[in-house]
């Protein structure tokens, strides 16, 4: 594949006694961004770009301001760099990732762990699967997580829970029908870190906390359910359909830090509230399979994906010049004063609907030249309501989004390859007129070559 490909197995995971995707993602090549004060996985960075795009087995999952998935229930990990629009519709030019779940075994088995770490952190984990039936037609698997966590800051903790059945019936050799569910749910004190003061990031302890102890943590629910049908053909076509129903709340209270006063200690803070939901359906049909015309053989992808996604924000926060709230940074005296009054700062509801479309083809020209030819387009339509002003805008679009790329292999071992691809992402939000962001586009050139050792 013309395209650069990291993928980060379970047992690297096991290694790296990764807990979190973030945790993972550092072994990929994956920068850290806006991680919501820790509240869930925001924001990454891929080759410079701001990236909020993911997947869990192709399905799209990083609606609203999910939690970090947990790794329990993940067999590996890929990462695809570069413009992926193509393959999963709207994204960021940098990249994007796939989580691959782990699927039930027919042979029984019970795996139970515990964590103990620094900032009393403690973790309990299992992982359980087997046949149901005597012909192993049915296969289950169940996998779970539960956390209780200090941290190197102060005042700071929170708890998770986390669990992930997986049903697996193979009515025929031929077709698989997959059932799979997942529910998650934090509290965690919402907390943005230490400020900078005049320019200097170390100026403050890392401990230093500039929230107000007191506050109940911030919740975060997540749940998702997939459908997953396979059916192979013959030994060279396969047909696949799902859809996947997902949603979340994320609800509570925090503090806002806006600047630091001439004398170099005072901070000026808001107090926050926040109440965002979400929800959203994804229906696919894809078609794999292989044939040649005269002396070329193909490996051609099509497929149809209809997705409908639902985001309410409601946003409230003090005037900072009209209750100052402060603390000094140096000596903070925390509660020493009421609770400001509240002014809201967006409350919208958007509604996103999509359908798209895919054919690749995968074309091996001779036994050493390989094109890939490919385009997705799709048709998105936003409505955006400002309760606000009581003004509903809307946004209609269609995007081609194509896919080229050419790979030579120089030996069994060695390749080299060029690629094009373009991508799109809508933007979630108004601005202060309440009308929506315009979609996001860009596109990207790559050049590269690929080299195994080590038996792969």
């Amino acid at each position: 594949m013309p395209q650069t490909v990291v993928v980060v197995p379970d047992s690297v995971l096991q290694d790296a006694a990764a807990t979190r995707v973030d945790t993972a993602l550092d072994l990929a090549g994956v920068g850290r961004a806006n991680n919501f004060a820790g509240l869930g996985l925001t924001e990454f960075t891929i080759r410079g770009f701001n990236t909020g795009e993911y997947y869990r087995n192709g399905f799209p999952i990083n609606r609203g301001f999910p939690n970090s998935p947990d790794v329990v229930s993940i067999e590996r990990i890929e990462v695809l760099k570069g413009p992926s629009a193509f393959l999963y519709g709207r994204g960021d030019p940098g990249g994007t990732f796939n989580i691959v779940t782990k699927q039930p075994l027919a042979e029984r088995a019970l795996a139970i762990g515990t964590q103990y770490g620094s900032f009393n952190q403690k973790r309990s984990t299992f992982d359980a699967t087997g046949a149901l039936d005597e012909e192993g037609r049915v296969l289950a698997r169940v996998t779970g997580a539960v956390e209780d966590n200090g941290s190197f800051r102060d005042y700071v903790s929170g708890d998770r829970f986390y669990l992930a059945p997986v049903i697996a019936w193979k009515p025929t050799a031929d077709t698989t029908i997959t059932l799979e569910g997942e529910v998650m749910s934090t509290a965690t004190t919402f907390d943005r870190g230490v400020v900078p003061i005049n320019g200097n990031i170390r100026a403050l302890p890392r401990n230093r906390f500039i929230g107000e102890p007191g506050i109940p943590p911030v919740r975060n629910d997540n749940a998702l359910g997939q459908l997953r049908i396979e059916h192979r053909l013959d030994s060279n076509w396969v047909v696949t359909a799902g859809a996947q129903a997902l949603g979340g709340r994320l609800l509570g209270d925090g503090v806002g830090a806006m600047n630091v006063l001439q004398d170099g200690r005072t901070l000026r803070r808001t107090f926050e509230h926040r109440d965002l939901s979400w929800s959203d359906i994804d229906l696919q049909l894809n078609l794999a399979g292989k044939f040649e015309t005269g002396p070329f053989r193909h490996t051609l992808l099509m497929g149809f994906e209809y997705d409908s996604y639902q985001y309410r924000e409601v946003f409230d926060r003090s005037n900072a010049n009209l209750f100052p709230f402060t603390l000094d940074l140096f000596a903070p005296r925390y509660g020493q004063a009421a609770r400001p009054p509240l002014a809201s700062i967006t409350n919208f509801l958007q509604n996103t609907e999509s359908y798209g479309g895919y054919v690749q083809d995968q074309i091996d020209i001779t036994p050493r030249l390989h094109a890939l030819v490919g385009v997705r387009v799709e048709s998105l339509g936003l409505v955006s309501t400002d309760y606000r002003t009581g003004r509903s805008t809307s946004l209609q679009d269609t995007v081609a989004t194509p896919r080229f790329g050419l790979s030579y292999d120089l030996a069994d071992t060695v390749s080299l390859y060029g690629s094009y691809g373009r991508s799109f992402l809508p933007n979630t939000g108004t601005n202060r007129a309440g009308q929506p962001f315009a979609f996001q586009q860009g596109e990207g050139y790559e050049i590269g070559t690929k080299l195994s050792l080590l038996d792969g």
